[in-house]
This record gives structure tokens, sequence and C-alpha cells, in this order.
């Protein structure tokens, strides 16, 4: 999600942000409305934009990589750390708002996958801060590598195949 997206959800206008951040309307209105990319702002207008969505600077300042490195970094994290251990940092870090925010979807939704995943296979309750993104899901299907029999939903995860997403390994790491 945008920052214009952020405001929208919950119900602040870009001048109520403005009073509240002290930021110049006309400054925060090019923000929003994308005349401005937050890489070109003064550190002391980005330190406000962060504390006001709580953020830090580095994940407000998004630089959007490759779905295939994200992916790959992923099932590393997998492969060299206990799933439960790795749920944890996942949902304290807040990974899945990370990326929804920067309305990275393939991203927040492989994560909230991955996280619906290890939970069902430990026997574990969802975590309940997803219900309303656990409705959603990609609107074009993504198929994870290149595997055929991926494209056939028996040889893929049913909590990806939730949000559209043919994913069959996690644990393919190199």
């Amino acid at each position: 999600m945008v920052l214009k997206q952020y405001l929208k959800e919950k119900n602040i206008s870009i001048r109520q942000m403005s009073i509240m951040t002290n930021i110049p309307y006309t400054t925060l209105n090019d923000i929003v409305n994308n005349r401005v990319f937050m890489e070109d702002c003064q550190y002391k207008t980005l330190k406000k934009i962060a504390d006001f969505v709580n953020l830090s600077i580095d994940d407000l300042v998004y630089q959007k990589e490759d779905f295939q490195t994200f992916r790959n970094k992923l099932h590393h994290r997998i492969k060299v750390s206990d799933e439960l251990d790795l749920l944890v940092e996942v949902l304290e870090h807040k990974e899945i708002d990370y990326y929804y925010f920067h309305d990275d979807l393939l991203k927040a939704f492989y994560m909230l996958s991955l996280a619906d995943y290890i939970s069902r296979k430990n026997n574990l309750p969802l975590c309940i801060d997803y219900s309303e993104l656990r409705r959603k899901k990609l609107k074009e299907p993504y198929y994870v590598g290149d595997m055929v029999e991926w494209r056939d939903d028996k040889n893929c995860i049913e909590e990806f195949l939730a949000h559209n997403i043919y994913e069959g390994d996690l644990y393919d790491a190199v």
C-alpha cells in the first residue's frame, strides 16, 4: 500500500497529516501524489512521515528487489532456521505489512501464505492480524519457477493457491 492508500484506509486527509506532522501541505501533497519520490526527500521530512506511519525510514524508502531474489533469500532463511523461529520473526517484524504497505502484493501474499502454511503444519492458530488480507488474492496466477507440474493444483501448497500463487516447494534453497 502506498502513502495515499494508507491515508485513505485511516480516513486521514493530506491536510490533516500535514497539520499532524508539521510538513507543509504542498510538500506532502507532492509526496502523496507521487510527484516527488521519497528517495528525494530531506531526512527530516522522511523522519516525520516514517513516525506518522510507524515505520523506519529504511522501510519507508522501499527498494524493490525482483521476486526470484526475494524468494531465494526467503528459502535460504527457511533452510537455515527453525520454521517456528522464522514464523515468529516474520510476524514480529511485520514483514507481511511491510510488503503490503509498499504495494508489493506478490511478496505480501507470499509471506502470508508462508506464515499460514507453517502455522497449519505445526498445528498453530493463524495470526488474526491478517484476516482481511486472507480474503484477497492476485488478479492473475503467479507460477513460481518453471516447473510444469506446479501448474497443477494438486502439486501446490494450498495456502499459496488461496492467493493465486502456484508454489510447490519451500525447501529448495541452494
